[in-house]
C-alpha cells in the first residue's frame, strides 16, 4: 500500500511539473507572438498582412492535421452506431 502511495505521489509531482513547464512555454509563446504583432504594427501595412496570413496559415494547418482526423473518426463511429 505504501509503495502505491509513493508511486502515485511521484506521478502527481511529475504531472504537475510537466503542466507547469507547458504553461510556461505557452506563456512565452504568447509573449513572443504579442511582441511580433506589436513590431508588425510599426511596419508598413503589407508586413502586417503577411503576418496575418502566416498566422492564419498556421491555424489552418493545425486544423487540418489535428482536428480534421478526429472529426472524421468521430463521424465514422457515429455512422457505425446508427
Amino acid at each position: 500500500m505504501v509503495n502505491i502511495k509513493n508511486t502515485l505521489s511521484r506521478f502527481i509531482i511529475s504531472a504537475r511539473s510537466k503542466i507547469k513547464n507547458k504553461t510556461t512555454n505557452i506563456k512565452n509563446g504568447v509573449q513572443k507572438f504579442k511582441e511580433n504583432v506589436s513590431e508588425a504594427k510599426n511596419k508598413p501595412r503589407s508586413k502586417r498582412k503577411s503576418l496575418f496570413l502566416g498566422f492564419t496559415t498556421v491555424l489552418w494547418e493545425f486544423w487540418v492535421i489535428v482536428i480534421g482526423p478526429i472529426l472524421t473518426a468521430l463521424a465514422q463511429s457515429v455512422l457505425k452506431k446508427s
